[in-house]
């Protein structure tokens, strides 16, 4: 009897388990593949899924791994196929490329223009700007002064050469201040009587300095560019030597340098029975300038030169970088050094037109020597 309720009880013990099997199993278990064709239908479905994609086409994406306490119930697709972009053909390729590479050569050379805005100044920036402007000018002129002051020996001794080489030259004589054509005009005569030759028909033609474009006298520093025309007049002179002896003529031509007055001759020409002859003289402008001559001043007058209106006390209080005081030590500085700043001045810019004569006259010398009377009757 003990065999055979034991028997009984794993006979019952097997027939509950087999009942509750069934119902332990995960709702997320695959089910048991069926046996024969279609066990094999199945089996080949994973196998065609896990091929890799042909080309161009989407791959799959991998099934996302879920608790293993949560149920899904028609849970949609996770995620959305890729996108595999066309491939373009080489010619295509080629004309893209060229595109960019035209579009970026543009870019190039036409850049982007940027509009920078610029913040007004206000007043007080307006103010020191005009009060830093005074303080430079006052200063400029400061320094002229001081230079000049420092060149004084040099000036001097400059001055003593130039006086010297004039002397030399008899440059007064030779190229008066006025054109003096009386004076020419018989100096002329007594040298061609002297060579045996009659002169007739003698006329004069005067082109003037032109004394408006320069001024007398500049304040500030004006550079000024000296021409001929600024520093001399010209006498033109037109007469007839009758003679039809070219030697007596090459005679006549080699007195010209020992006249006291200076003398070129341009042109000769021959009219069948005597020569016309073509020269030039020379004078002096009278103007003596243009020589930098500074005015006395003091703070108001530069204040208002300087476009502000306002009354020195007032400036004091708001110059906080002391532009105003810095301007009245400078102004008190050339108030004592400027009358013999402006002497020294002017001997400069007599210096500066001298030397310019000088240079002139040097040039028309080597002129007259190379005219001999060959190239002179061309």
């Amino acid at each position: 009897m003990t065999k055979k309720r034991r028997w009984y009880q794993a006979l019952a013990t097997l027939a509950l388990v087999a009942l509750l099997a069934p119902g332990c199993r995960r709702p997320t278990d695959p089910e048991k593949a069926p046996s024969g064709e279609g066990a094999s239908a199945t089996a080949e479905a994973p196998a065609k899924e896990a091929a890799p994609p042909l080309h161009g086409a989407p791959s799959a994406r991998p099934t996302p791994d879920f608790s293993d306490d949560d149920i899904l119930a028609d849970a949609p697709d996770v995620g959305l196929p890729e996108f595999a972009p066309e491939v373009a053909s080489p010619a295509e390729a080629a004309r893209e490329a060229a595109l960019d590479e035209e579009a970026r050569t543009r870019t190039r050379e036409f850049p982007a223009k940027t509009k920078h805005r610029t913040k007004a100044a206000s007043p007080e920036d307006e103010l020191r700007s005009l009060l830093q402007s005074m303080r430079r000018s006052v200063d400029r002129r400061l320094l002229w002064a001081r230079l000049l002051q420092e060149r004084a020996s040099t000036l001097d001794a400059r001055s003593a050469e130039i006086t010297a080489l004039e002397k030399r030259w008899e440059l007064a004589l030779r190229v008066p201040d006025a054109p003096e054509t009386d004076a020419l005009g018989t100096l002329l005569a007594e040298s061609a009587d002297a060579a045996g030759l009659p002169l007739t028909n003698l006329t004069f033609e005067l082109s003037r300095p032109d004394t408006a474009r320069l001024p007398e006298f500049c304040a500030g520093n004006k550079p000024f560019n000296l021409t001929e025309a600024d520093l001399l007049g010209t006498v033109h002179i037109a007469f007839i030597l009758g003679t039809e002896d070219k030697a007596r003529l090459a005679s006549w031509t080699k007195t010209l340098p020992s006249l006291p007055r200076f003398v070129i001759v341009n042109r000769i020409r021959y009219t069948g029975e005597a020569f016309q002859v073509l020269a030039d003289a020379y004078y002096l402008s009278t103007l003596a300038g243009p020589t930098r001559r500074e005015e006395s001043t003091d703070i108001t007058a530069e204040l208002k030169r300087a476009g502000i209106t306002k009354t020195v006390e007032a400036m004091r209080m708001q110059d906080r970088e002391h532009f105003l005081l810095a301007t009245e030590i400078s102004l008190k500085e050339l108030g004592t050094i400027l009358e013999e700043a402006n002497q020294l001045s002017a001997v400069e810019s007599k210096i500066r037109r001298r030397e310019a004569i000088h240079a002139w006259y040097e040039r028309r010398l080597k002129a007259r020597t190379a005219r001999s009377l060959e190239r002179l009757l061309r």
